[in-house]
């Protein structure tokens, strides 16, 4: 009877420990005509993911927006290389200082984690800082800021380590870019991706309520 209780509970935690998808951005559907300022020549002010839940703002970016080629690091159902997210510096290096917020639901989740496939030319944002905040206002930096290679990579940050985000109804994850010393400089973006790790629910608990329950029945 024992190996009857066992078996139920090793599948639930193992069920329990796989990270789901929180939102995924492959940024395929972006149609820009000419680089422009968000809200003009098809350049969003802001974008919804492509899967699962969020929204990604550009309203705070005052460089302008590309979408150059793509990659497939990264990537979700073999999504193609097409369209990138791809952040220009602009006129008189105005991007430099500004910033782009993803805003997700971690409700029933905890200990996410944050990829994507990234690079920056010569003269693009060499100084990327990674801040997130529970209320959109106050923002706290995670980690130093990076410099992205001259080709694609992925870049990942793994924010298990904010408890304040476990299980937010509103998390905002904030990139600001800096050190761009071209208007031409730009930074691309692809296939970004929120993973996080399920919470023990309810209902897992009744589950197993409902086993030790079984189990004096059947001694």
């Amino acid at each position: 009877m024992r190996l009857l209780l066992l078996l139920p509970i090793s599948a639930i935690t193992t069920h329990s420990t796989q990270a789901s998808l929180v939102a995924y951005w492959n940024f395929n559907e972006l149609s820009i005509t000419s680089a422009a300022t968000p809200g003009f020549s098809g350049v969003p002010i802001s974008i919804a993911a492509s899967q699962g839940s969020g929204t990604l703002d550009l309203s705070s970016w005052q460089g302008t927006v590309d979408d150059f080629a793509g990659s497939t690091i990264n990537r979700l159902n073999e999504d193609s290389a097409e369209e990138s997210l791809s952040l220009i510096a602009g006129s008189a290096n105005s991007g430099n200082g500004s910033s782009i917020t993803l805003q997700i639901s971690l409700v029933g989740q905890a200990n996410p984690a944050l990829s994507m496939a990234t690079q920056g030319t010569a003269t693009g944002f060499n100084a990327v800082q990674l801040s997130w905040s529970t209320d959109g206002i106050q923002f706290t930096d995670f980690g130093a800021s990076y410099d992205p290679a001259s080709f694609f990579t992925l870049q990942s940050f793994d924010l298990s380590s904010v408890d304040a985000l476990d299980g937010a109804p509103d998390v905002w994850l904030r990139l600001s870019f800096d050190g761009a010393s071209s208007p031409t400089g730009n930074n691309r973006i692809d296939n970004l991706k929120i993973h996080a790790m399920p919470e023990p629910s309810a209902a897992i608990l009744a589950m197993l309520g409902s086993l030790l329950i079984l189990r004096r029945k059947r001694c």
